[in-house]
């Protein structure tokens, strides 16, 4: 990243081993050039500073109301949704695409926000009966925390619908029955989300 081995020493390595290993609740450390080592969960990064400090100014309040039809732009993530009328909604019901989900048309109550994950969140993910918090979800998928914030939600009036890539409220899903299906596909924009990194850790001094 630096270009310049000569400018680490063995203190620079040994400050990463201790943030990438765990032996210290430090999860950061900062390296010759502006170069950050950073660990969340059990992934360790190296990135430019300039790019990690970006983290700074986290998405969360950050929401708009999605065209329905139509394209809708969320920070990085541009947000695809149109609608569909069907038939055969059987063919809709066992989708493989995480990236475009589908939903019954008529159980949402528009208008849809999109946003991100906020203190609190829950929904009832597909196939479950109980309300989940958003957080434990994404605990038990094994989400990295550096990408929680980033994750868009998109929400109708009576709570969340969506969670992209991840999982349908159990309350919008099509049916046998559903005749006009609201499909949304969720793209992000730029392939280097690490440049959005934060874990909120703590520094190794080095």
């Amino acid at each position: 990243l630096t270009g310049a081995r000569h400018l680490l020493n063995m203190r620079h390595v040994q400050a990463v081993q201790r943030a990438f290993s765990g032996q210290s609740a430090a999860t950061r450390c900062a390296l010759p050039r502006g170069i950050i080592a950073l660990r969340s969960a059990a992934t360790g990064i190296l990135r430019r500073g300039a790019l990690a400090a970006r983290s700074a100014a986290a998405p969360q309040n950050q929401s708009v109301s999605v065209n329905v039809p139509g394209q809708t732009r969320l920070a990085q993530w541009r947000i695809d949704a149109d609608i569909i009328e069907t038939d055969a909604p059987e063919s809709y019901l066992e989708r493989g695409d995480a990236a475009a989900q589908v939903m019954d048309f008529e159980r949402v109550a528009f208008p849809i926000i999109a946003r991100f994950r906020l203190p609190g969140d829950r929904f009832c993910p597909l196939g479950m009966r109980e309300k989940k918090r958003v957080k434990t979800f994404f605990i038990d998928r094994n989400v990295p925390r550096h990408t929680r914030q980033r994750i868009p939600i998109l929400a109708d009036q009576r709570g969340i619908v969506l969670i992209a890539g991840y999982a349908l409220d159990e309350r919008v899903k099509v049916t046998r029955q559903t005749r006009t299906i609201l499909r949304c596909r969720c793209v992000e924009l730029s392939n280097d989300s690490w440049d959005h990194l934060n874990d909120g850790g703590a520094d190794i001094p080095v």
